[in-house]
């Protein structure tokens, strides 16, 4: 009887805690999402490098793309970044596929985008892009501090 109740109250224990680290995992997830919809949706639209900047990266960001050598660090190139990414594309939706915590301070999260914009004829025009992100939380709360983005036509099945 005493080993059956002490295998029960280990099997609950440990069910206790799958439990409270899916719903920590969970609510990270949605934490960060609101991070991508705030930042894309209506800081974006305002055409603000500025302000994406400061709300969305910490001070020392770093961002890299898949189609160059080029690693932009610091605040003003991520800016320059931005600022060039805001011409090209007025409109931006991001969607979380994947995010994991890495520790109470840090998490990594696999984002998949659609930007719509218009081509050189000035026809509009949409397209896929991902970026694997890597979130610090700060005084200021959950902010990128590396970003690798690249153009989605290179899915393989």
């Amino acid at each position: 009887m005493r080993v059956t109740t002490i295998l029960v109250t280990v099997l609950a224990l440990g069910w206790v805690t799958v439990s409270q680290a899916a719903d920590e995992s969970t609510e990270l997830a949605s934490v960060l999402q609101g991070r991508l919809d705030k930042t894309y949706g209506p800081i974006w639209a305002t055409r603000n490098s500025d302000a994406f900047v400061d709300e969305f990266f910490t001070a020392d960001p770093v961002v890299t793309a898949s189609d160059g050598p080029t690693v932009w660090k610091g605040r003003a190139r991520a800016l320059e970044v931005v600022r060039e990414l805001m011409k090209s594309y007025p409109l931006i939706s991001a969607h979380a596929v994947l995010t994991r915590r890495l520790g109470p301070e840090a998490a990594y999260q696999f984002v998949v985008f659609t930007l719509s914009g218009k081509d050189a004829a000035g026809k509009s025009v949409q397209s896929t892009a991902k970026s694997l992100y890597i979130w610090r939380k700060g005084p200021h709360g959950w902010r990128v501090d590396a970003d690798h983005y690249s153009f989605a036509g290179m899915d393989l099945p």
